[in-house]
């Protein structure tokens, strides 16, 4: 702390003020060792003189960084993929929910679509499931490099994604579904001498105040998905 923080530390604690919230300390280490910043939960005792006035204080920060940390942790590991680390389906509805109440308050538009991959049964089929999950993940890393860092990709389950893109416009959407599905089918897979060649099926629907929910939302894209799938796969299905 400053010299400023401790005297209105000092003057919080003996009016009986002291905040009980986490605060991040600079913690100096020896020289050659960068510092680190510390998370610690104040607890403080007041001093008192004979006929009770509160002369002093007396401050014990307890390090909650380990805490704060497993916390942050767990966090993460409940509203991610463990294979790939994209987000997992329950964080992506939540994502969504959230998205479809901007669009209805706000009269904004966004794009979702629902990707599932072709051909990925036949990497599973030759080379067994952790081929299978080493391409997922690989595929993962590509379509991240296509997405901004404001948009959402997530792995529903199996061999099926999803792209949440806030603040675009369908004709946008569709120029990042194509960009996706153009990544994916020039891919190749590398796997105990064989060469694998995938595709993806892209379903794509627009989002604005007249989407009801995320389950309706969900359902149209994986119907357009399915479509898309039909009429010959390695394709972008509009709904």
């Amino acid at each position: 702390m400053r010299s400023g923080d401790r005297s209105s530390a000092t003057r919080a604690a003996l009016a009986g003020t002291w905040p009980s919230q986490t605060v991040t300390v600079l913690s100096r280490r020896s020289a050659g060792e960068s510092s680190a910043r510390v998370v610690v939960k104040p607890s403080v005792a007041l001093i008192r003189d004979k006929v009770g006035q509160a002369i002093g204080v007396v401050v014990v920060l307890h390090d909650v960084s380990l805490e704060r940390a497993q916390a942050a942790q767990l966090a993460y590991e409940a509203s991610h993929d463990p294979l790939t680390g994209l987000v997992n389906r329950p964080e992506f509805e939540r994502r969504l929910e959230t998205a479809i109440l901007r669009a209805r308050q706000e009269g904004c538009t966004h794009t979702l679509m629902y990707l599932d991959l072709d051909r990925f049964k036949a990497v599973n089929d030759t080379c067994g499931h952790a081929a299978g999950d080493e391409l997922l993940c690989q595929i993962a890393d590509l379509m991240r490099q296509q997405l901004r860092r404001s948009d959402t990709l997530a792995r529903l389950g199996g061999d099926e994604f999803a792209v949440l893109l806030e603040h675009c416009l369908p004709s946008d959407g569709e120029r990042v579904a194509e960009s996706l599905r153009q990544a994916i089918a020039a891919f190749r897979f590398i796997c105990r001498g064989h060469v694998f060649s995938v595709a993806v099926s892209v379903g794509l629907i627009r989002l604005d105040e007249r989407t009801s929910n995320t389950e309706d939302a969900l359902g149209a894209a994986d119907v357009a998905c399915y479509r898309a799938k039909r009429a010959g796969r390695n394709r972008v299905e509009v709904s």
